[in-house]
């Protein structure tokens, strides 16, 4: 099991200092250079959540992804970048995605590619259940999870062993919610899914980072970190360990430290460059969502009523319908080209609030939820 982690303080997306830092971590990471030998074909799965401006901090920033695949090819690997987008999987929607990411400049400036194969492969993960999974993740010498640092609604926060979850294309992510309802059930998922296809690397984008209502609708924090590790699962844990948020509050953990995929203590992780006392984060704001430790004191009934469900604001929602694609429970209607959510069979999976560029998407307590 990995214990290293490389956490390197940046304090910009100046490309000259991110591609410093970027060095610098790999450099420490015991055997990363010499992995990439010539021909190596990596897969540098970002975070595309939706097609928004870097600014918004949804997305994994272009200059983290160029400055790696910059090193990586001068290290003789062949560089691939891709990702499955929230709802469906074409490729008009990947050109969109990458063009407004800032995605589509960096493959043009570095000779990188972008991953536009729409084709995919049911695989079988270790608890069982096959899953469709696309092609590029598959047939890759090397993934690498070039993740973004940001709490997350359902999961509370969202990280390398998280970003791997958009190696399933398209609206079967969202399928996967509805078979999967409950965060505990979801979290298992994602561990089966790691246990079954772990990215090689991970990184993860902090510099900027996004907490509250993540993962698209939260609020920006300059946090001024990048994170490196060969294990996804310890670079989690470092980041959660920077920013304030306790192993066990984020299902995932549980589930990966019950697999032994995960340290049991983040004071068992081993730092390289800086350590985790050189660094000074105000402690991430939790999604509304977040149950911290009531959910598991409560009784059943009581704690739905007190479950956190999206409610449209009528003001903000311009009718695009993107809620009403991805919403696996089918709950979301239009109705006078505006959405609105049926709650009595509502999950709780908040796709939909993931999903809305609009910041049109509310979550609010159920019993009050009108």
């Amino acid at each position: 099991m990995y214990s290293a982690v490389a956490a390197v303080k940046c304090s910009s997306y100046d490309y000259a200092e991110v591609e410093k830092a970027l060095r610098k971590q790999i450099e420490h990471l015991e055997g990363m250079p010499a992995i990439f030998a010539p021909e190596t074909q990596v897969l540098l799965k970002v975070n595309l959540l939706s097609g928004a401006k870097p600014e918004k901090v949804i997305c994994t920033h272009p200059v983290v992804v160029e400055a790696l695949a910059n090193i990586l090819q001068e290290k003789g690997a062949s560089v691939i970048i891709g990702d499955s987008p929230a709802g469906t999987f074409t490729k008009e929607k990947l050109e969109q995605t990458y063009r407004v990411s800032g995605l589509q400049a960096v493959a043009e400036r570095t000779g990188a590619k972008l991953n536009y194969d729409l084709t995919s492969t049911m695989v079988k993960l270790a608890g069982g259940r096959s899953v469709a999974v696309w092609q590029q993740a598959l047939t890759a010498n090397f993934v690498i999870s070039v993740a973004k640092l940001k709490t997350h609604a359902l999961m509370t926060y969202t990280g390398a062993v998280k970003n791997m979850f958009g190696i399933i294309p398209g609206l079967s992510k969202a399928e996967l919610h509805m078979l999967c309802p409950s965060k505990e059930a979801f979290a298992n998922l994602l561990a089966d899914l790691y246990e079954t296809l772990p990215p090689d690397f991970a990184f993860i984008d902090g510099i900027w980072g996004m907490e509250g209502d993540g993962p698209a609708n939260g609020k920006l924090r300059k946090s001024g970190v990048l994170i490196a590790a060969v294990s996804g699962a310890a670079a989690d844990l470092a980041a959660c360990q920077l920013i304030g948020i306790s192993p066990l509050q984020v299902p995932i953990f549980k589930e990966l430290q019950k697999r032994k995929l995960c340290l049991d203590d983040a004071a068992d992780l081993e730092w390289l460059c800086e350590k985790e006392k050189d660094f000074s984060i105000r402690p991430f704001k939790l999604p509304a969502s977040s149950s911290k430790y009531l959910r598991f004191i409560v009784p059943k009934k009581l704690w739905r009523m007190m479950e956190k469900v999206p409610v449209v604001n009528k003001d903000k929602c311009v009718g695009c319908q993107e809620c009403y694609k991805i919403c696996p429970a089918h709950t979301i209607h239009m109705l006078e080209k505006k959405a609105e959510v049926d709650h009595t069979n509502c999950i709780a999976c908040y796709c939909c609030h993931e999903v809305c560029a609009f910041d049109a998407i509310d979550l609010k307590t159920r019993f009050l939820a009108r």
